[in-house]
């Protein structure tokens, strides 16, 4: 549906400031229509260093459902990375927080962005593509970069237009070495949960399951090796799945439950609490940040985590001061392995916060794997459709509500 939205401009006022990087950021009410909230940082003198670009004259704005940004969330190094990035090269940046995760909100938050000037939008939210389906044909113009959304996400055999790139991640590739991990540091009795049975969740699980299976053939472990796979059907924290992990840690030996989604994995973290026992692997950030302060030092083994400030930062360096986005238009930029040596350039990897151990799983060991993976040594699927054979015992136990 075609819908023209008017926002009483001349009656709107949005105060402005420098956000800061440190601590919650609070975007500024706004007296729109929309009831959005705005945080911004005005763009500084524009260097010289592009003959492609005048950088004064960008503008990009990070699009969120949530009303701030919250500490160590994708949302937040999107935040920290892209406006670090703009403020060095003289770039305005905004945030655009919606009030309501309605559909009608969200297009009245793109549609603010765009008035306002802005010239590429950034959408980490999967709740916005409705919205953004709604919105890209009305400005061809303006480049909407998604992370984390796939293309099938907006409906079967949708192809991308010319104004939208997406940017996601070998998730697969990330539960293989959480998995690793987890068998290489003495943990045997596994499981896995996720939010709902979706591609990307579905791709951290069995690559879970073919990371534990690889390190139980290099230890010759295989038969005491087992995974529980379950998905919570919820992206709440349910207390069904505290229930299940409770029952899981108390009565079933499992010992490390790799748990794919911010929400659900406070509710294992609960349930790991209340057992007293059980370790958790988190996914996309560094989850020890977010959950050791509630549940306790140690919780956490690691987290499979997704590089997001360096995917912002050449996103834009290539958008802008390269002028490269024929390379991104209407394309899927999946991030993965590209460096078999600088840990830091990769897409994917496990969070600095790992607990490792000598002897069991070292950092040089992770650089080893790092290493493999690199090189090939290990081929990780990234079939969803058919549970990987591997020789380990896993059960796949459906929905836990």
């Amino acid at each position: 549906m075609k819908k023209t939205v008017a926002f009483l401009l001349i009656a709107a006022m949005i105060v402005c400031l420098f956000a800061g990087c440190k601590g919650e950021a609070e975007p500024v009410a706004s007296t729109v229509a929309t009831s959005a909230s705005v945080e911004t940082s005005a763009p500084t003198e524009a260097p010289s260093i592009s003959p492609y670009a005048d950088y004064g004259a960008w503008q990009v704005a990070l699009l969120t459902e949530e009303s701030t940004v919250a500490d160590q969330s994708c949302s937040r190094i999107l935040f920290d990375a892209g406006k670090a990035w703009c403020e060095a090269h003289g770039v305005g940046f905004r945030h655009y927080a919606a009030a309501e995760r309605t559909k009608a909100e969200l297009v009245a938050l793109i549609d603010l962005a765009v008035s306002d000037g802005s010239d590429v939008l950034i959408l980490p939210d999967w709740s916005l593509t409705d919205a953004i389906k709604d919105t890209v044909g009305k400005y061809p113009d303006v480049r909407f970069v998604l992370f984390d959304m796939y293309p099938n996400e907006f409906g079967r055999d949708y192809a991308l237009p010319a104004n939208v790139c997406t940017a996601v991640y070998r998730e697969e590739v990330l539960g293989f070495m959480a998995g690793f991990a987890a068998v290489m540091l003495g943990y045997r009795h596994l499981s896995f949960v996720g939010t709902k049975k979706a591609a990307p969740v579905t791709r951290y699980g069995y690559g879970f399951a073919q990371g534990a299976a690889a390190a139980a053939l290099e230890l010759g472990t295989e038969k005491e090796i087992a995974v529980e796979f379950a998905y919570a059907n919820t992206t709440a924290a349910d207390p069904a799945v505290t229930a299940f992990m409770d029952d899981m840690f108390r009565n079933r030996g499992v010992e490390l439950c790799f748990v794919c989604g911010a929400d659900i994995a406070g509710a294992v973290c609960e349930a790991a609490k209340n057992a007293s026992s059980g370790k958790v692997i988190g996914t996309d950030v560094d989850m020890a940040l977010i959950l050791e302060p509630i549940y306790g030092e140690g919780v956490t083994a690691t987290s499979a985590v997704k590089n997001y400030a360096a995917t912002v930062q050449t996103l834009l360096s290539d958008i802008i001061e390269k002028n490269m986005w024929r390379s991104y238009s209407g394309q899927t930029h999946v991030g993965g392995i590209v460096s078999g040596k600088d840990l830091d350039a990769n897409a994917v990897g496990l969070a600095p916060s790992t607990r490792y151990a000598d002897g069991k799983f070292s950092e040089e060991d992770y650089a080893a794997l790092v290493a493999a993976l690199y090189a090939g040594d290990y081929v990780v699927s990234d079939d969803t459709k058919n549970p990987p054979k591997v020789a380990i015992a896993v059960n796949y136990l459906g929905n836990i509500k």
